[in-house]
């Protein structure tokens, strides 16, 4: 698995997450079967563009989006780790924590 391959399969997570939506609904939006999506989120596949743009429509986000950063060699954040704790979680936990996070942004912006 190549660093960049996890980077973008982990910006993918991140944004399919902070929607609430689930690898098999992220599937069905952007037309993509739901283990393709797990593969990419992995890193254990490499998408074309136009997958990269179905992905795209299907989170209702720009594409560049998804490849923001991705280049850049001297990003050094802890996400990655907070991806691997969140995936472990059931899918009804993660969507409490993203509620969770959800509260915190709209009291931080109160």
């Amino acid at each position: 698995m190549s660093k960049i391959s996890e980077d973008f399969g982990n910006n993918i997570r991140l944004f399919r997450i902070t929607k609430g939506l689930s690898q098999e609904r992220l599937g069905e939006l952007s037309e993509l079967h739901p283990s393709y999506i797990g593969q990419i989120e992995r890193g254990e596949k490499n998408c074309t563009l136009k997958s990269i743009e179905k992905i795209a429509k299907g989170l209702e986000i720009p594409m560049e989006q998804l490849t923001k950063d991705l280049m850049d060699i001297n990003i050094s954040i802890d996400i990655p780790p907070l991806y691997k704790q969140l995936s472990e979680l059931s899918y009804q936990d993660q969507k409490i924590i993203l509620e969770i996070m959800k509260k915190i942004i709209e009291y931080k912006h109160m």
